[in-house]
Parts: structure tokens; C-alpha cells; sequence
């Protein structure tokens, strides 16, 4: 069964802002006891920050609408729970960063929450504000430290969704004339561990590098590159 789907999106596409999301009544104790029993794990780590889902999609308009992300936790580990009315649908965004040597992948450290030691395009994160080409900008300078002036083109490709949970992203492709080294001494100085490793992959070593780590890729990150023309 297929895990992954991509959804087209023109580049110049818009949103539009519908009324916030809200839970069924009747779930409200579960989705808090889910939310108690993490918090008591992760501590300050974890905070219930806006969030937007996606309410319905065309190609040039995206609806949204704002949740917060206790909604979004308690769909990722309580699955069932979209059965009995938990139907937000989060959306995240994704930045396939292309610098002067080649595409910035990061394998996510050991210790964070979700997908621990897998593979991804960077930046990505939720979409926490309704303007996505901001948003990620604001990821890339959060997790490589990299900033917005040496972004030449934020150029969106569409939507991919995974399946299981639910969780939509907007893909765009970012272009910087920055080195591959420059990009490592960026997201090196920051001394994070959002990343236990950052890879710059040649177009002509792409194929290999996503051969020889195909056990350890994000289930999304392949159907994005096909999305963006770079798989």
C-alpha cells in the first residue's frame, strides 16, 4: 500500500485562512492525557505552539486552518483517534536546499522526537504562521543558520502526504550560491543536535547516496525530490 502521495501545487499558489480547528468534545480527556504523559517525558522540550492544517486544496489556493500542536502529537501516537473525529490534518514545510556543490541532506540526531536517524531534505518543520515561503525561510535559518540573504529563489513544487500520519508538507526548492562548505560552518556554528550529520550530495551522486542509504530515508523524502524534478 502506498505510504506516500504527491499533490500538485502552482508555484505562485495562495492561502486562505478559514475558522480554527477545533476537537470533537468527547476526545478532549484522551487528547489530554496524551499530552500529559509526553509533557512528563520531554519537559520544556515540549510546548503546544500554534499549528495550521490543511482544510482543502487546489492548485492555486490552499485553505488552512489554525490548531495547536497538542493535535497534532496526539494524532502522530493515537492513530485511532482520526476515526473518532481527530481529522486535522497537519502540514508541515519542506525546504530541498541547493547550494554551489549539491543538495543539503541532514540525518536527524539520535535524540530528537520524531524520526530519529533517518535522512531528510533540510530545513523542514510545521507550519506554525499562514505563510509557508516565510516559514521556511525561518526553518533554514533555525536549523543550518543559514539566513534569508543568501537565498536566491524559494520556488514551490507541491504538496507530498504521508499517509500514516497525516501530515502534509509544501515542498519548494531553495537555491544559495553557498558553498558546501560554507553551509556546513553555518549549521556548525550553531552547535545543535537538531542533525547528527549533514551531507552535501553532487546531482551525480544522488542516485547512489539514496541507494546506499535507502534504509535510513524519510518514507516522503524520494516522492519529494521526483516532486521537485531531482529523483
Amino acid at each position: 500500500m502506498e505510504q506516500v502521495v504527491s499533490h500538485p501545487l502552482n508555484p505562485g499558489f495562495r492561502l486562505e485562512v478559514g475558522p480554527a480547528w477545533s476537537s470533537p468534545p468527547a476526545l478532549a480527556e484522551r487528547i489530554a492525557a496524551i499530552w500529559q504523559a509526553e509533557k512528563t517525558k520531554r519537559g520544556d522540550r515540549l510546548t503546544n505552539g500554534p499549528v495550521y492544517g490543511l482544510e482543502s486544496a487546489g492548485l492555486d489556493v490552499l485553505r488552512i486552518q489554525r490548531s495547536d500542536y497538542r493535535h497534532v502529537l496526539a494524532r502522530r501516537l493515537a492513530p485511532d483517534l482520526v476515526g473518532d473525529g481527530l481529522t486535522f490534518r497537519p502540514l508541515g514545510v519542506t525546504g530541498l536546499l541547493l547550494c554551489a556543490d549539491g543538495l543539503v541532506l541532514g540525518q536527524r540526531g539520535i535524540d530528537v522526537a520524531t524520526d530519529p536517524g533517518l535522512w531528510e531534505a533540510a530545513p523542514a518543520g510545521g507550519l506554525a504562521q499562514p505563510d509557508p515561503r516565510r516559514q521556511v525561510l525561518d526553518e533554514l535559518h533555525e536549523e543550518l543558520g543559514i539566513g534569508p540573504a543568501d537565498i536566491t529563489a524559494v520556488e514551490a513544487c507541491g504538496l507530498v502526504e504521508d499517509l500514516p500520519s497525516g501530515v502534509l508538507d509544501i515542498v519548494f526548492r531553495l537555491h544559495t550560491p553557498l558553498s558546501g562548505a560554507a553551509v556546513r560552518a553555518a549549521y556548525g556554528a550553531l552547535a545543535t543536535d537538531e542533525y547528527a550529520r549533514v551531507a552535501i550530495v553532487a546531482a551525480a551522486a544522488l542516485a547512489d547516496f539514496l541507494k546506499q542509504n535507502r534504509q535510513t530515508l524519510l518514507p516522503a523524502l524520494v516522492p519529494m525530490l521526483k516532486l521537485a524534478g531531482l529523483g
